[in-house]
């Protein structure tokens, strides 16, 4: 499937990927709430790092958010993507 042009959205899918390379992927049509609690209760060494993954995307995604804050939104959204080789690179202080 070919990406999306919203970087939110990509950047979304893409530690969904990251996710299902580890034993769970999302369903189609899962929402990003219900995906996150199948990640808590499957691997919940990842769920701090997915919760707020899950936590940015909807902000961005489903919120009005002003340019400057999408800006940094985005960025620890880039961030938290690359960090995901390794649960113990996130704070679970989310």
């Amino acid at each position: 499937p070919a990406l999306s042009r919203d970087p939110a959205t990509r950047y979304y899918l893409q530690c969904c990927r990251a996710m299902a390379r580890r034993g769970v992927s999302r369903r189609p049509g899962e929402t990003p709430e219900a995906y996150l609690q199948r990640v808590k209760t499957l691997a919940p060494e990842w769920a701090p790092w997915m919760a707020r993954v899950t936590a940015l995307f909807s902000e961005l995604d489903y919120r009005a958010v002003s340019e400057e804050r999408r800006t940094v939104l985005l960025r620890e959204l880039k961030s938290l993507r690359r960090a995901s080789r390794q649960p113990s690179s996130i704070s679970s202080g989310v």
